[in-house]
């Protein structure tokens, strides 16, 4: 059974299940008949494919106005970034294609949102101001298929960790359906 907290981080994902992994698959497919269409296959071109993924998932939540209660938030002008926001957790897309969570790096405003209060065992505090993190991969090249691993990061990490960060609070992986989350 979950902690209190960890129960409503879950019930506030809830919503995005149905909907975001389809929505990251046909990005990605179209990303990739771009790449190929162009010549741009090569390994050297692998984070275009990640930038184009992410540029179209964030117009397709964009044109739909969000995904159920979750809305756009952050800058997409800064490289692409993809946030969603409900109330206040905010949920930062990151593609890695190990999984890893990618250290903050330098930058004053990433090492801020890596830091979190960590969640009380048996109360909600610290919980209604979240900053999540969803790593976002190609789990099967064959079928496109995506997967998202769900973290809560505690600190920004060493900026050349072997692994990424790994001091969490949560870290679950992301179901196709809202009845495999809570």
């Amino acid at each position: 059974m979950d902690t209190p907290g960890v129960e409503f981080i879950k019930e506030h994902l809830a919503p995005l299940c149905d909907d975001l992994h389809e929505l990251f698959e046909d990005a990605g497919a179209r990303a990739a008949r771009f790449r190929q269409q162009n010549g741009l296959t090569a390994a050297v071109y692998n984070s275009l494919g990640a930038d184009v993924t992410r540029g179209l998932a964030h117009r397709a939540i964009d044109a739909s106005g969000g995904l159920g209660p979750w809305e756009l938030t952050g800058d997409h002008s800064r490289r692409g970034q993809l946030m969603l926001r409900r109330d206040m957790v905010r949920l930062r897309f990151l593609h890695d294609s190990a999984g890893e969570v990618p250290a903050a790096g330098s930058n004053a405003a990433r090492q801020a949102y890596y830091r979190n209060t960590p969640l009380a065992p048996d109360s909600m505090f610290g919980v209604v101001d979240s900053n999540l993190i969803a790593v976002w991969r190609v789990v099967d090249e064959e079928t496109g298929e995506v997967g998202f691993r769900v973290v809560r990061t505690l600190d920004p990490g060493a900026r050349r960790a072997p692994h990424g960060v790994t001091n969490l609070d949560l870290d679950f992986s992301l179901p196709r359906t809202a009845p495999a989350l809570v």
